[in-house]
């Protein structure tokens, strides 16, 4: 096991809130508040504690304008510089506004390939179905992305540029997508994308 110490939470924050971000880079054991938005998270493995370093340092928690910083705790060591670059907060959009997605995904389906997105850990969105529009596929990765028709403001869809990622083994029927498609989805993030699962 490894603990990392995490502050940045709002001071109202709960164990299920932070529980709920954290999660993202995989299995938590305990998590312990030390009190003023500062906590003691312990991962089953020291890799699932660097993943969170990795990705979740600098991150901004759903509903939260703040970024979470995230060490080894006790290490003696200080939190490491955050790259606000990454993790712009959501802006505030008027109701049913979809994102500025016209210029397309802010990464390649070949950057994506080389990572295990949609192979981690995943925190559902909401219990509402999202409807959105196929806007890449490739048959050779078998995998695409998706603009949602409405925004999902996490870090993660932010840094895709509001685009949605989706591989084959998260479409019901398993037949590949087609670029103008409409299609219906459960939105998720892990510690790696944010992602389309159940898609039809």
């Amino acid at each position: 096991m490894s603990r990392l110490f995490v502050r940045g939470f709002h001071w109202d924050a709960d164990e299920e809130t932070v529980r709920e971000h954290m999660s993202q880079a995989g299995h938590i054991e305990s998590i312990y508040s030390r009190d003023r938005g500062r906590w003691l998270v312990t991962y089953s493995t020291r890799e699932e504690a660097q993943i969170a370093i990795d990705v979740l340092h600098g991150s901004v928690p759903i509903g939260d304008t703040r970024y979470i910083e995230c060490k080894i705790d006790g290490n003696g060591s200080d939190f490491a510089p955050i790259d606000k670059s990454r993790f712009e907060p959501p802006p505030k959009r008027k109701a049913n506004q979809a994102p500025d997605t016209a210029q397309g995904p802010s990464k390649s389906l070949k950057s994506m390939q080389s990572t295990n997105a949609t192979q981690m850990p995943r925190r559902f969105i909401g219990d509402d179905h999202v409807q959105g529009t196929v806007w890449e596929w490739d048959a050779t990765s078998a995998s695409g992305w998706i603009k949602p028709d409405k925004g999902i403001f996490i870090p993660a869809a932010n840094e895709q540029g509001g685009y949605v990622y989706v591989r084959l083994a998260d479409v019901l029927n398993s037949e590949p997508l087609t670029v103008g498609q409409t299609v219906i989805f459960k939105a998720f993030s892990d510690a790696r994308c944010c992602g389309a699962a159940g898609v039809c």
